[in-house]
């Protein structure tokens, strides 16, 4: 059985992660930026993250056509942070009669007033930032040559007041506005195998060079953070002893998949990673560094198979010179790979290892080599029975086709290792689970890595 829950999880503050190309962008004294997606496809919650990674708690409007304003805080709580930050009004500002609540409904409003209400801000404050959620709702009400227009002299009054404004469309298909705004951007959410992905297009950002157009987000926590890529030198920069796998501090929802990254996983699992092609190795070995454990020699001890690629000094650099390492050198008779031998072998090394260092967590680490060798289901059985009664943890690496399918049937938690856009996910196929992005925060000069799922 698994380990139930430690109890009531830590609240966390969760904090945007914007694209770099974007938060450059976004950096500039005045501008203006279209957001375009469908419903549900993150709008809000990106031009609400906005917002929280300006830090401009003061000088803002939020005009909201959709919602009201306490639906908004109803739907992201953290959003009375924001208002709590917010600095007190000048006996200037109250004379001059400014809205106290920064969030205004407008779901009311017609065209003349609610454009009036907007170019009053830009008169009255000094370099605001305007956010309008969503245009739709008064561009139905408008003839589309009066709409063009009067966004034309609402740009203009935007830059003589230095200003920022921020407008949400849901006609993602919609060009016509495209040419008035500094930057464009769109919201994608589509499935792939019954998963979630979210994308985001950066289609126009003046003035910046953008080297990755349509970067992977999520919106857990009610809050817009995207996920970076990964390149193979990248890990390979950074010194063994400079990453680590972070303590969570929630659960990810699936008791299979934290026990896997918290060492609980009952003695005996058979643990089956799948890993896509065009997954580079380093890879693979941050992510089997969190499932298995690096740096501490006390707690367990490895017996390694070199796989797809990887050899031995790979893995002792990804889980830590401290740490015990074996390989495993598994030969049949004549190299004919009979059964027999390498379930004898294998109990052979187990049992040293186990009278060498007491008490300490056994692992198996190795490809799907180890199966398909190993001759009919009478010896693959031997084999498995001896996994499950004297291994703690046995993790089967493959890549595709019949090794993928004999390795699943066999496993007990079926994890697989893929990407989309260079990001690297992991979902889980046995339990199922959605995607989950491997994210890797700057931390005492190192990399700490953790998993968010994409929701």
């Amino acid at each position: 059985m698994l380990r139930e829950p430690r109890g009531p999880e830590k609240k966390v503050s969760v904090h945007p992660v914007l694209p770099p190309e974007l938060l450059q962008f976004l950096n500039r004294r005045s501008y203006s930026l279209l957001i375009k997606g469908e419903a549900a496809t993150g709008k809000t919650i990106l031009a609400l993250s906005i917002l929280k990674e300006l830090g401009d708690v003061s000088n803002y409007l939020y005009l909201s056509t959709r919602v009201s304003p306490s639906q908004l805080f109803e739907n992201h709580p953290w959003l009375s942070e924001l208002v709590k930050a917010r600095k007190p009004e000048s006996g200037e500002d109250a004379k001059r009669g400014r809205i106290q609540d920064r969030f205004v409904d407008a779901r009311l409003d017609e065209p003349v007033p609610f454009f009036e209400r907007m170019t009053n801000e830009l008169m009255d404050v000094r370099s605001p930032t305007i956010v309008v959620d969503t245009w739709d709702p008064i561009g139905t009400m408008m003839e589309d040559d009066a709409l063009l227009s009067n966004t034309k002299v609402l740009q203009t009054w935007r830059e003589r007041a230095e200003a920022k404004l921020i407008v949400l469309i849901e006609d993602s298909a919609n060009n016509t506005f495209d040419s008035l705004f500094d930057g464009v951007v769109a919201m994608d959410r589509y499935y792939e195998e019954g998963r979630i992905v979210r994308m985001v297009h950066l289609s126009k950002l003046s003035g910046v060079k953008v080297n990755r157009p349509s970067p992977l987000f999520t919106l857990d926590e009610s809050v817009f953070q995207s996920f970076r890529t990964y390149r193979p030198l990248d890990i390979d920069a950074q010194k063994p002893a400079s990453w680590a796998w972070e303590r969570r501090a929630r659960s990810t929802g699936y008791r299979e998949l934290d026990a896997a990254f918290d060492g609980t996983l009952p003695s005996g699992t058979i643990m089956h990673l799948n890993v896509n092609s065009g997954v580079n190795s380093r890879m693979v070995l941050l992510l089997l560094s969190g499932i298995i454990g690096r740096g501490d020699s006390r707690s367990r001890a490895i017996l390694f198979r070199p796989f797809e690629g990887i050899g031995l000094e790979q893995a002792r650099g990804a889980f830590g010179e401290a740490t015990p390492i074996v390989r495993a050198r598994l030969r049949g008779k004549n190299g004919s790979g009979d059964a027999e031998t390498w379930a004898k072998t294998l109990k052979g090394m187990v049992k040293k290892q186990k009278e060498a260092r007491k008490e300490k967590r056994l692992v198996v680490a190795t490809g799907s080599e180890l199966l398909l060798d190993a001759g009919g289901e009478e010896e693959v059985e031997d084999l498995l029975e001896l996994m499950k009664s004297e291994i703690d943890l046995s993790v089967i690496v493959t890549g595709s086709g019949n090794q993928l399918e004999k390795a699943a049937r066999v496993a007990d938690v079926s994890l697989r290792l893929s990407d989309i856009n260079g990001t690297p996910l992991l979902e889980g196929e046995l339990p199922w689970t959605e995607y989950f992005g491997i994210t890797a925060k700057a931390r005492n000069g190192g990399l700490a890595l953790g998993l968010v799922p994409m929701v």
